[in-house]
């Protein structure tokens, strides 16, 4: 099945608003999503979503380290 940018961008919004700062969840969802669809870049989608998100921005969490720590865990 095929999955499209604008699919991977609505997924990876909702990964965020479902667990918030919990990164190694977000990660553990990430990796097989990465190996299933490894044409989406899907940390630039988490990026572009995280770095405008009210919620990250106003918990004092740092955006660039948490989707480092992300990125990180998520590795395939």
């Amino acid at each position: 099945m095929a999955i499209n940018a604008a699919d991977a961008r609505q997924l990876a919004r909702v990964i965020l608003l479902s667990y918030g700062e919990d990164l190694s969840t977000i990660a553990m969802i990430l990796k097989p999503l990465r190996v299933e669809w490894p044409t989406i870049a899907w940390m630039t989608e988490l990026e572009t979503i995280a770095t405008n998100w009210a919620p990250w921005q106003a918990s004092g969490l740092s955006i660039a380290w948490a989707l480092n720590e992300i990125d990180r865990q998520s590795q395939p």
